[in-house]
Order: structure tokens, then sequence, then C-alpha cells
């Protein structure tokens, strides 16, 4: 979808984050003549999108006084909450890094402050509520450890598993939630990458590779980067790219990366047969924040048809403002992240797995399986495809 084609607010909202990526101001400073009365829907759409930080950066650089007194206050409210959310962040992430390296745990930390300081140059550009940490799933219970001695407790229905139960979580869900009780950020403890194996990620091998992003008066290990372009294409797409807080990564990306850095991240696509999931996020950043794309790897994203529906879905996706009518449009998305059957097959099959139902309806392990025949009427009981997936959207904060 061109940025010509959004609604004005998004629109405007859309040229400033161009900006914020790294893109020229002048383009910020043209548009703001014209925004006239729709300030305040410029204010709903970028907090619609959860970037009301970099839009601020933007309108800073063009010229903050021609923005009006009630929003620049309202902007700069958000900017505060943000900078003090991201300090106490970047002091729990170094926190968490020094354990889990004491606890000789191999880790990398996905989004949050270290993400916004490798793509933005800072930790307050990028919005995030939780702090995300991926180790190997043989790892989990260490992790869990060093977490629990540092006053972290589950939230997930996790804490009350049996056996069976916990076995069957690990194997189909791809993370944890744990709360602090000095009252941090939550912490996102991963043990897959991506839901229902999307690509191959061995931690272990990838720990020879990390990037380190310093933070604090540390570093703290990054993905490789090409593994970390392909990640943030799959987890952009499997929520239909619904917000542009997840686009502008890739923006920042395809400014900030050399050439070499991207034909990397492309290559890897291509081996995991996810090109087109990284092809429809390089044309929707191209078309959207004007981000520069490879002309060979542009040509081909294009004449894809498999890209091309993604964007599509994508394009209705980021400027529905309805999150019950979201729901199709992250399921068909998610559904043909890949193209081969037996990802379908695991993301269809992910419909029987409900840990709500595990704890509303406690059975002993031996009767497991008749969970699985429970789930169609636990399903409509809530609501069918809307209800998990509405919910999925409210928690995407990543």
């Amino acid at each position: 979808m061109p940025r010509a084609d959004l609604p004005p607010a998004l629109r405007f909202v859309a040229t400033c984050l161009a900006c914020a990526a790294g893109g020229p101001v002048a383009p910020v400073r043209r548009a703001l003549p014209h925004v006239a009365e729709d300030w305040p829907a410029v204010l709903a759409a970028a907090g619609r999108h959860r970037v009301d930080v970099a839009v601020a950066v933007a309108l800073r650089r063009a010229d903050w006084t021609f923005v009006p007194a009630a929003i620049r206050e309202a902007l700069t409210r958000t900017e505060r909450a943000a900078s003090l959310r991201a300090l106490s962040q970047t002091a729990e992430t170094e926190r968490l890094s020094q354990a889990l390296e004491a606890a000789a745990i191999p880790f990398f930390t996905v989004k949050g402050p270290p993400l916004g300081l490798l793509l933005f140059d800072s930790a307050t550009v990028r919005q995030s509520k939780d702090i995300d940490i991926v180790v190997d799933p043989d790892a989990v219970d260490a992790a869990t450890a060093v977490l629990r001695a540092l006053r972290y407790e589950p939230t997930d229905q996790e804490a009350h598993f049996t056996p069976r139960q916990r076995r069957a979580f690990r194997s189909i869900e791809r993370h944890s939630t744990f709360r602090s009780l000095n009252r941090g950020a939550p912490v996102e403890l991963h043990w897959q990458l991506n839901a229902d194996n999307l690509f191959d990620f061995d931690v272990k091998a990838a720990w020879k590779l990390r990037t380190p992003v310093r933070i604090g008066n540390g570093a703290v290990p990054v993905l490789p980067p090409e593994t970390l372009l392909l990640y943030l294409a799959c987890h952009g797409a499997g929520h239909a790219w619904f917000r542009l807080k997840w686009l502008i990564d890739i923006a920042a990306i395809l400014r900030r990366w050399d050439d070499a850095a991207i034909r990397a991240g492309w290559d890897m696509a291509v081996a995991e047969g996810l090109q087109s999931v990284l092809g429809s996020a390089f044309l929707l950043a191209r078309d959207v924040l004007d981000a520069p794309v490879p002309p060979d790897i542009e040509a081909y994203a294009e004449a894809d048809p498999a890209g091309r529906r993604l964007t599509a879905v994508a394009c209705r996706a980021m400027v529905e403002d309805d999150m019950r009518r979201l729901s199709p449009h992250f399921w068909w998305s998610s559904f043909h992240l890949r193209p081969d059957w037996s990802y379908r097959t695991r993301h269809a099959l992910r419909s029987l797995y409900a840990p709500n139902d595990w704890t509303r309806f406690p059975l002993p392990d031996a009767l497991f399986p008749l969970y699985f025949l429970m789930r169609p009427f636990t399903w409509l009981g809530r609501g069918g495809l809307g209800e998990p997936v509405v919910r999925r959207a409210g928690n995407a904060e990543g």
C-alpha cells in the first residue's frame, strides 16, 4: 500500500516514522501545514500503532513549535514515561544478563532497549513493555531458577501444571511470562524463537555469532544480524503488521545496515523457505516508510504471488482499528508464512491446544488426551476464532 493511500492521520504518522527510521526530515516539514484539525487523529493513530515516541522524535527534528501545545504536552508525557520505563528495563536487562552469564547459560535478548539502541541509538524510540530473553530448551529450568532468585515468579498457568501438562506446554508454546516481585518489567523467557518451528534456531550455535550491544555499564548479546532480520520479519508478518512499530524496525535496518548484512538475511530467508515473508516486509517498508530495498530483491518480491498476498493482508490490517475484525487477518497471515503443509498442519493443530482448559478442567495426566476432544466446545464457548486472536493482539507489545 503506497503511503498516499493511507488515511490522512496515519499517512502523517508514517511520514514521521520514515524520518525516525533514518529518512530525511523534509517530508515531515512539508506535511506539517496540512495536518490542520487532524492532530487528535494523529495522536490516536500514533497510540494505536505504539509509535508515539518515534513520532515525537520526528516532530522535534522538523518543527516542534508548529505542533499545537496540547499535542506537544501529550507527546512529552509519553516520552517521559517511555524514558523512565526504558531506564528501568535497561538496568534490569543488565542485571538479568549478569545473572545468566554467572550461571553459564547462553542467551540472547530479543527486542526491548537493546534492539532500540542497535537500530535507533536510543532505548526509548522503540516502545516495549517487557523484557524478552531466549535460551536453549535444555536451559529453561536453569534460567527459571535464575529468574526466581532475582524475585521473579511465573504468571502463566505453568506454575500449576502437572508434569504431563508442562511437557505439552513447552513442546507447543514458545515462552513463559514472569512478573517481577520488585514491580519491574515482566520477563518473557523464550525457548523457541518463533511459533510452530517457523525456522531453525540453535541458541548454542548462534551464541558464537552474537552481537554485543552496550547497555548501562556492560553489554548484552542480541541475535546475529541475519537471524534478527528474519525474526523481526516473521514476528511482524505473524501479526499481519497491524502495528507500524514493527515495520519501523525493518525500515531502520534497510537504511542503516550495509548491503552485505541485508543480503545475508535474505539468503537465510531463502534457505529457510521464508523469502515471501521477508520480501513482503521489504516492500511494506518501501511503500509505507520510504525504505530503500536492493533492486534485485525488490524485483523478486514484486513478482512473488505469495509475498503479494501477505502484503495485501497487512495493508488491510494496519488500517483496521477494530481488534476483533483483525482476527481473520492474523490467522490467515500466520497460516501462510510457510508454503509447506507440515508447518501449516502444526499451525492448525495449535487450535486444539488450550492451556486455559487444563487449569479450568483439571484432569489426571492419564486422561490428558481428553483435552483435545473438549477443545472444540471450549473454543466455541470463548468466542471461536476471535477471542484468542484478539487477546493475542492486545498482548503484542514486543
